[in-house]
């Protein structure tokens, strides 16, 4: 492998705290239910807009979503914290391979977390949900990475936390690997096609 593509939510990044957080203050101006950090483990996955229908329950989706985004924006690293041992392996993986991020996540905030949280990792390409390209499972975004890095898709890899990542990387012929450190288990990841499950940051600097 010569090229790594990473998820960023569950995978590079503990997110969760603060996109609850955000979209509990965003349903409260509505009126609306709030959830859990169990619940929005299992909403998280299809972009922003997709998390606002599911957590408002179709109700004010898009109205939900607007106030989603603002909050978001300005409180988005409260909470939010590298993995353990991802900081090391990004830098170790560096050296030797080229790294992108594709995310569901809106573009700039994907942009400003990777700057903020990864100062001194090179990232060829990062990317979040823009309003031209489909979100993962959609392989439009991670096809433009590929050609931003202009490598044989056999020297590719992906890895994420979600069943989206991996049809993602499976829709174009890439290797996929699961991370087990995310939201999502072990046997979703398996039923998505993971050539393999990845259960610490130095296995996947091993693999």
């Amino acid at each position: 492998m010569k090229g790594i593509i990473f998820d960023l939510d569950g995978t590079l990044l503990d997110t969760i705290g603060d996109i609850a957080a955000a979209m509990n203050k965003a349903l409260q101006i509505h009126n609306l239910p709030t959830h859990t950090i169990k619940e929005y483990e299992n909403y998280i996955g299809n972009g922003a807009k997709i998390l606002a229908e599911r957590a408002s329950g179709g109700i004010k989706t898009e109205e939900v979503f607007t106030d989603y985004i603002k909050i978001y924006s300005n409180a988005n690293d409260i909470k939010t914290k590298p993995f353990p041992g991802i900081e090391k392996c990004l830098s170790i993986l560096s050296e030797t391979h080229f790294l992108a991020v594709l995310s569901n996540k809106p573009h700039n905030d994907t942009k400003n977390i990777v700057k903020k949280y990864f100062p001194d990792i090179h990232f060829s390409a990062v990317c979040g949900q823009r309003p031209e390209i489909p979100t993962k499972p959609d392989p439009a975004a991670a096809a433009e990475i590929l050609h931003i890095i202009n490598i044989p898709i056999s020297d590719f890899i992906f890895v994420g936390d979600s069943p989206e990542d991996i049809m993602t990387g499976k829709a174009l012929g890439m290797k996929t690997a699961g991370v087990n450190w995310g939201y999502r288990s072990e046997i979703q990841l398996k039923n998505a096609g993971a050539d393999i499950i990845i259960k610490t940051t130095e296995e996947l600097i091993q693999l």
